[in-house]
């Protein structure tokens, strides 16, 4: 019996191979941004850092989780925002948003556009074989997290509890 037998089908197969890349991925990040202490800016940097060498050191899944798997079905595309949600969660782990309020509409927002910016980024950056170095693609994502974020009433100089 072969390994992908196992699977319904061949989404079926795509969607568990993605979990698990981009679980263990997400594992790395988290753990880098915990080793990197309770400085916001400081998690925020190790975990990009982490990610961005992560695609570079890794091409094929890179390309295949980044640009070959948009668009292939709906429940790919609902597991792919789910994903989304966890690297927010990451990137800053979800706080009081003394602008907006816990929980609120802007403050999701301001969240989702924040991930978006920095897979835009990766998308562009794998697509073009990786032209900049990891270090001035993170400064460049970590910017606009920062925008992001202190549109959202983050205050850089606010440790974590």
């Amino acid at each position: 019996r072969y390994f992908y037998e196992s699977f319904a089908n061949s989404e079926a197969l795509l969607i568990a191979a993605y979990n698990h890349v981009v679980g263990h991925l997400h594992e790395e990040m988290a753990a880098a941004a915990a080793a990197a202490g309770d400085d916001a800016e400081a998690r925020l940097r190790a975990a990009l850092t982490l990610y961005f060498t992560r695609l570079k050191q890794h091409p094929k899944p890179a390309r295949v989780f980044l640009l070959e798997i948009s668009g292939i079905s709906p429940a790919v595309d609902a597991v792919k925002l789910d994903a989304g949600r966890v690297f927010s969660d990451i990137l800053v782990p979800p706080m009081r948003d003394p602008k907006h309020g816990d929980g609120s509409a802007a403050a999701a927002l301001l969240s989702v556009g924040m991930v978006g910016a920095v897979i835009s980024i990766a998308l562009r950056w794998v697509s073009r074989q990786y032209p900049q170095a990891v270090e001035d693609v993170v400064a460049i994502a970590a910017g606009f997290c920062r925008v992001a974020l202190t549109e959202a009433g983050h205050r850089w100089d606010q440790r974590l509890p």
